[in-house]
């Protein structure tokens, strides 16, 4: 698995803290949280792709 770089991690949270913020708590749900993050990344410039290795590290 690769590592998620530290400048991708500080836009999801950036997200996430969007999403807290702007969100009503009693309309909040874990599928809003990663849309915001995703788009957050998007809008950012990250790709977002499935890892395609094994836990081996070695492409299936």
């Amino acid at each position: 698995m690769t590592p998620i770089p530290p400048a991708a991690r500080t836009v999801m949270l950036a997200g996430l803290d969007e999403y807290r913020l702007v969100t009503p708590l009693d309309e909040q749900t874990p599928a809003g949280a990663l849309d915001c993050i995703e788009r957050w990344l998007l809008d950012d410039g990250w790709a977002i792709r499935p890892d395609l290795s094994d836990d081996r590290g070695t492409a299936r």
